[in-house]
């Protein structure tokens, strides 16, 4: 298998988690798919993973699409089980869509490299490929209201409300758009994107 880039959603598996704000990377993806008209397959590679995978060209790059079916805090496994798989593709750009929630609802940003600020996912990345020096699209989903009096990790795991559905929807086109940037662009085109 041969691919210009490894692109990795991260979210929670299930329909208990579907539409949860841990879940935008998931959500990101699923866009891209919907709008080639293609589906995610958890056979084949896909099994061996512990993930669901589409190859598809995007952005004018041949892209293999990951959603890691592990639960967020094991997410890096699925990353590395490919890179065991077909060695090479660790020489293909890594990029990965996630939650942040110190961005505001949603705004873009995108960087490559950094810390994982407490987020369960990166860490797992980390720890099983060895570095953090990938490329990300951090999607905002904010903080909860002080008068919410919810932990942070209970938070993220809530589902949208139907009053956030057109920031949600604009969330997710923003988030293909500077993918789409940063394949065709690199990083500079993408913080370009991302910052409109």
């Amino acid at each position: 298998m041969n691919v210009d880039a490894v692109i990795v959603g991260l979210g929670n598996p299930g329909t208990r988690y579907k539409f949860t704000r841990h879940n935008v990377g998931f959500m990101a993806l699923d866009l891209i798919a919907q709008g080639l008209g293609l589906s995610f397959s958890s056979g084949g590679l896909g099994k061996k993973l512990e993930a669901e995978i589409l190859k598809c060209d995007f952005a004018g790059k041949s892209v293999l699409l990951i959603k890691p079916q592990t639960f967020m805090n094991l997410s890096g496994q699925s990353i590395n089980k490919l890179y065991q798989e077909h060695r090479h593709l660790k020489e293909a750009e890594l990029i990965v869509l996630h939650d942040e929630v110190d961005i505001e609802f949603g705004k873009i940003r995108v960087k490559k490299g950094g810390g994982d600020a407490g987020h369960n996912g990166l860490k797992s990345i980390r720890s099983e490929i060895g570095s953090g020096d990938y490329y990300r699209i951090r999607m905002g989903v904010g903080r909860p209201p002080a008068d919410w009096k919810i932990q942070l990790a209970d938070y993220v795991l809530q589902p949208f409300r139907n009053d956030e559905d057109k920031v949600l929807t604009d969330l997710l086109i923003h988030s293909e758009n500077t993918l789409e940037s940063l394949l065709k662009g690199g990083l500079e085109a993408a913080l370009r994107t991302s910052s409109l």
